[in-house]
């Protein structure tokens, strides 16, 4: 969970609407003193969508660049769209992050699967050093889950196989989320400011 928004800041948690004006619908909105939480649908499920901010805090705008500024912001302008996936369970009343909408959210036979979720139980096996999970185009599945692993040591390379590695994550999590496949790595690419390189990750393995 990522607890409450900052002071000043006000989110909303929407889903792409053409229908409306600003071209997303608001599913929930709070601040941070919890004053102001307002669920906009009937459900005790959780509910989720993209991340959108407002706060006086916030840049107002990409320097020179009006275009990226446009795409950055909701159509009034108010809310900067963050691209991450953001939860809120009404049982709990807590929030929480999922991923990026691009990479980390894998769409399998029709759920919407946090590849957080999955990479947060694999780093608890002993023998798993580091760990990526991905999305890759499935014509039956639509996506599949593939597991990039890096090991502790050279010799478990052997003994970490997909049965194993779903074994293990199905004691915490649900079948629909079980990696379907698991590639071994020495390594696992990052950028320059320390972040998997998710994109690299997927032309390596394809």
């Amino acid at each position: 969970t990522v607890g409450r928004p900052m002071p000043t800041v006000l989110i909303r948690i929407a889903r792409e609407n053409s229908d409306s004006p600003m071209d997303y619908e608001t599913l929930v909105e709070a601040d941070s003193d919890n004053t102001k939480l307002e669920v906009k649908i009937t459900t005790d499920e959780p509910i989720e969508g993209e991340l959108l901010i407002q706060s006086p805090t916030l840049f107002k705008e990409y320097w020179r660049k009006p275009n990226e500024t446009r795409a950055a912001f909701t159509a009034d302008g108010q809310f900067f769209k963050t691209g991450d996936v953001c939860r809120y369970d009404p049982q709990k009343n807590v929030f929480s992050i999922r991923g990026r909408q691009s990479m980390d959210i894998i769409k399998r036979a029709g759920y919407k699967i946090s590849a957080l979720d999955i990479e947060r139980v694999l780093l608890e096996h002993n023998d798993i050093l580091e760990c990526s999970v991905v999305g890759i185009d499935d014509p039956t599945l639509g996506q599949k889950i593939v597991a990039i692993i890096v090991t502790k040591l050279p010799e478990n390379t052997t003994n970490l196989t997909i049965d194993v590695i779903r074994s293990f994550c199905k004691q915490q999590l649900p079948k629909y989320s079980l990696p379907d496949s698991l590639t071994i790595l020495d390594h696992i690419p990052r950028n320059a400011m320390g972040k998997v390189n998710k994109k690299e990750l997927v032309s390596l393995i394809v």
